[in-house]
């Protein structure tokens, strides 16, 4: 939104069909903006935003007695915590964009940066990454980029915006840096020692984007 925007109703459908919501925001030039949230199944925003989850879910179910025969049962409540979880992220992401705090850019190259990281580090959950590395290490991470995330696919969908993004907060800058330290270690493992096993495609791949990805990252 612009910042000399004076007046403004904004609409944002979060849920349609089965259960729908909407979110409005109000602005005025001079006075604080007003929030409105509509759900069909009545659900109080304050609730799911104060954390009190299982008084939404009561909520839940005092609407569901008028179209539901069954009980809810655990894997429908689960579905539900996380779709409130959901649901009070992308106010969040709304309300900062809306008075520019935040790109829609910036929150998706977080997200991605998230995924990415949190990936690699379960994946290696077991392996030490801040000694020199074993073989057994080396082997981990070469499987992580043949079955979990190919090469090409952080570069378009890291590499690719980070390049053309000026803005990275300091937390998510170390989390990059973190991933590249490793990923030159790995590189250097590989160049010193004997891996002609490996598919040397995937590792003319995986050197291009340790590559790209310190240009990019320093």
């Amino acid at each position: 939104m612009k910042e000399n925007q004076s007046n403004a109703i904004l609409t944002f459908p979060l849920g349609v069909t089965i259960h729908w919501s909407l979110f409005v925001i109000i602005v005025r030039k001079g006075v604080p903006q007003r929030y409105f949230y509509m759900d069909s199944k009545n659900i109080r925003l304050e609730h799911i935003f104060k954390g009190e989850i299982e008084a939404a879910i009561k909520e839940l179910e005092e609407a569901d007695k008028y179209g539901r025969e069954h009980a809810r049962d655990e894997i429908e409540e689960r579905r539900q915590v996380i779709w409130m979880k959901d649901l009070k992220r992308a106010i969040e992401i709304i309300i900062n964009v809306v008075n520019l705090k935040k790109t829609l850019a910036e929150y998706v190259i977080e997200g991605n940066i998230d995924e990415t990281t949190t990936d690699f580090k379960k994946y290696l959950i077991n392996y030490n990454l801040n000694d020199i590395f074993d073989r057994k290490t080396i082997l981990r991470i070469y499987e992580w980029f043949e079955e979990e995330y190919r090469p090409q696919v952080i570069t378009n969908n890291l590499l690719k915006p980070l390049k053309n993004s000026n803005k990275l907060s300091q937390e998510y800058y170390v989390k990059m840096k973190e991933f590249e330290n490793v990923c030159v270690k790995f590189e250097k493992a590989i160049k010193e020692g004997q891996y002609d096993d490996m598919d040397q495609k995937l590792i003319q791949d995986i050197f291009e984007f340790i590559k790209n990805f310190q240009e990019i990252i320093n």
